[in-house]
């Protein structure tokens, strides 16, 4: 298809394997600044957003308190069991 010799053929695919000598540092380094801003920002969230979450829970109702919790939780679990099933499954 291409007309080249194995050994050039062999030269030519050898580059990519060789570009991760560069690329594969330099993308650790810039994940690793990255994440110093962008994950810390992101996990204050997830944090702040599961604290409003279960922080509204003990106003819906102070009779069914140990319930709906309960059920909060077990959504999260019931949510990724499904999206395995869905995603996982052949």
């Amino acid at each position: 298809m291409f007309d080249l010799k194995l050994h050039t053929a062999g030269v030519i695919a050898a580059t990519f394997g060789m570009a991760n000598l560069l690329a594969r540092p330099f993308g650790g380094i810039v994940s690793d600044v990255a994440a110093r801003y962008f994950v810390i920002l992101f996990s204050i969230g997830v944090q702040a957003v599961c604290g409003a979450a279960f922080g509204v829970i003990p106003f819906i109702s102070r009779r069914s308190l140990g319930i709906i919790p309960g059920l909060t939780d077990a959504d999260g679990n019931f949510g990724s069991g499904l999206k395995q099933l869905i995603f996982f499954s052949s």
